[in-house]
Formats: structure tokens, sequence, C-alpha cells
């Protein structure tokens, strides 16, 4: 089942979501896919009409856009293609934000996510250089979130990986903007544990939590500037080869 949310789009706390539903069945398999999104079947420039993705989801996925910011598909983003191309050139409302949500959530086993991601242009503002660009929160099993990725920018070219919710590890995770970074996140609800990695690299150490890591109902990838606040900059990214299992 799929389902598209378009709120009201003078308010900034309303988002254009795609929100796509999966089912949490039960399989033999020692690793199951839940979602596996590499954006092969999009259409340069056209929004997100159909794409295939494995089971447990069924259906396909649509999502509306605006005219200045774009949530788009596109041949290649700077080196990664395909790509679903998140095109912020406004600052006056938020991008449309893709949501993956199962039907009910995992309390045991382990949640890999994996993706690519590249900026292929950032434009900072020159007052505040510094600003979270982009969001991707876990949903638990109540349907909130307790804990975010952030990538922010701090230039033209320089980006930082982070946890909101999180402890931080000793060094920041740095990566640069024209060049495509691979995210890696490991839940294991059975030790609730979390762990990311970039570029497989790990952020920080392995992270325990009887309550927060004990539930998975899903993830997004959305508008950073919810979080960080809107400075004013205007970005080009893509995200690809979006898989995540249960094992």
């Amino acid at each position: 089942m799929l389902v598209l949310l378009m709120n009201n789009p003078f308010r900034l706390t309303h988002l254009a979501t795609l929100l796509v539903l999966g089912s949490t069945a039960s399989s033999a398999h020692a690793e199951d896919t839940l979602w596996n999104l590499t954006f092969t079947d999009l259409k340069p420039g056209q929004a997100l009409t159909e794409v295939p993705f494995a089971a447990p989801c069924s259906g396909p996925q649509k999502v509306t856009t605006d005219a200045q910011n774009t949530l788009v598909g596109a041949a290649a983003v700077g080196p990664l293609a395909p790509a679903l191309v998140y095109d912020k050139e406004s600052g006056s409302h938020y991008m449309p934000a893709l949501t993956l949500k199962a039907t009910t959530p995992f309390t045991a086993g382990i949640i890999t996510v994996n993706l690519d991601v590249v900026f292929d242009t950032i434009t900072p503002s020159a007052a505040n250089p510094v600003e979270t660009l982009m969001a991707m929160p876990f949903i638990d099993g109540d349907g909130g979130s307790t804990y975010i990725l952030a990538i922010a920018c701090s230039g033209p070219t320089s980006l930082t990986l982070s946890g909101i919710g999180l402890k931080k590890g000793s060094a920041p995770a740095n990566f640069t903007a024209g060049k495509v970074a691979h995210v890696k996140a490991v839940l294991d609800l059975n030790q609730h544990t979390f762990q990311v990695f970039l570029d497989d690299v790990p952020m920080a150490e392995a992270e325990h939590d009887d309550t927060k890591f004990s539930s998975f109902l899903g993830f997004t990838i959305r508008d950073g500037t919810a979080i960080g606040g809107n400075k004013g900059a205007t970005f080009k990214a893509g995200i690809g080869n979006l898989v995540i299992t249960h094992s």
C-alpha cells in the first residue's frame, strides 16, 4: 500500500512526503530485503512515479513535487548514476521527503541501511555557512524519532555526517561535495545497539540503549533545515542504491 501526503505548502512545519508502506511478514530467509531502491527506472527530470522494489513492499511509488524544491529522477548527479535528486532552490519551504515505513514494527533481528549520497553543488549562506542540509530520522515502533543522522555543510565543498540523539565519535565524519559517500547504519534490535559507518569507517563506537534501539518502523530522508534552522543554503544532492534489510 502506498500513501502520498501533501500538506499545506504555506507552512514551514509541513512537508510534502512520499510514504512507502511495507509489510513485516516473517520469512525463513537469513536476510530479507525490505526496500531496494536503485532508481534505475526513473526518467530524468520527472517526479517519482514507479520504481521496482523488493518484497514485502508492493505497489508503485508516487510523489508530488514543486517547481523550486524538487524530488525527481536523474540519469546522473555528478558521479552517482542513476539517482533520486533533492534539488533545493528555495528556502521558503521544505523539500519533499521520502519515507519508507513498515506496517508493523520490528523488535528483533538486525536492520541494516545502506545508501549512496552525493552533494553535487552547495551554495551556503555567506552570513551563516554552517547549515544542516539533510536529515535521516529512524522511525521507532511508536512512530517517533529519537535519533537522526544529519548532513551539514560548512562551506561549498565541506560536509559532515553526524548524529542527533547519538553519542559523538572521537573525530568528525567528513566528506566532500562532488564525491559519492557511502552511508551504512546497523541497528541491532537483539543487542539494542546502533552504529553508523561513512565509507566503511565507523562514525563512533556502537552505542547501546535498551529503549532507544529496541524497535524499528521505518526510515526517512528529508530537509535538514527543520532541525538546524533555515539559513539560506541551496543545493543539489543525489541519493542512490538505498537498500534496507532485516536479518
